[in-house]
Parts: structure tokens; C-alpha cells; sequence
């Protein structure tokens, strides 16, 4: 189970950059949350080794994108928004912020 997930990310790593150049960042870092919670669910809803290896796979393909494209936003909104550049607040203390619903933060520039 490990295995399909840790290839299904080794593969869409690199190419969750090109879908983003290509489709915008937004639609790709959607579409993984997406992806990702749908087969997070199935994986559940397994009924057998197969199904859940099947699932596994797919969930690794979406939670690949995650991470760079978080990444990437955080790292442009800090830079275009010079009011939020200027807060002493670190990109960590945003990222944690944006987990939360209702951010107070500067992270609801995250996805525009």
C-alpha cells in the first residue's frame, strides 16, 4: 500500500509543476485537495487489497501536488502583497493559519 502511494508521488511531483504552468496553479492545487480527500474516503470504503492498493495509488497522485503548490503560494503571496510582506509573521505561522477556517492571516491571498 505504501509503495503505490510513494510511486504515484514520485511521478506527479515534477509534473503537478508543469499541470500548474500549464492550467493555473489554483485549478491544479484544488483539484489535488480534491482528489486526494475523494480517495482518502475510498481508501475507507475499501473492501478488499486490491481496491485499497487502487485508492492508494490515486491518493498519492493527488496529495503529490499538495505540497509544491502550497509552497509555491505561500511563497508568491508573500512576495506580491507588501502589506503582508511587511507583517513579522513567518511563512509557517501562515501556512498553519490557512489550515484553519477563517484565516486571519494574510492567506486568504493564497489562491487568488
Amino acid at each position: 500500500m505504501l509503495t503505490s502511494y510513494v510511486v504515484a508521488a514520485a511521478i506527479m511531483t515534477p509534473l503537478s509543476g508543469w499541470l500548474a504552468d500549464r492550467y493555473g496553479r489554483k485549478k491544479v492545487l484544488v483539484l489535488s485537495v480534491v482528489v486526494f480527500t475523494v480517495s482518502s474516503a475510498m481508501c475507507g470504503l475499501a473492501q478488499s487489497l486490491g481496491q485499497i492498493v487502487l485508492f492508494r495509488l490515486v491518493q498519492g497522485l493527488g496529495g503529490a501536488a499538495l505540497v509544491p503548490q502550497l509552497q509555491r503560494s505561500v511563497s508568491a503571496s508573500s512576495h506580491s502583497s507588501v502589506s503582508c510582506a511587511r507583517k513579522p509573521s513567518s511563512i509557517w505561522i501562515r501556512l498553519s493559519s490557512f489550515s484553519r477556517l477563517g484565516a486571519a492571516d494574510c492567506s486568504y491571498t493564497l489562491l487568488l
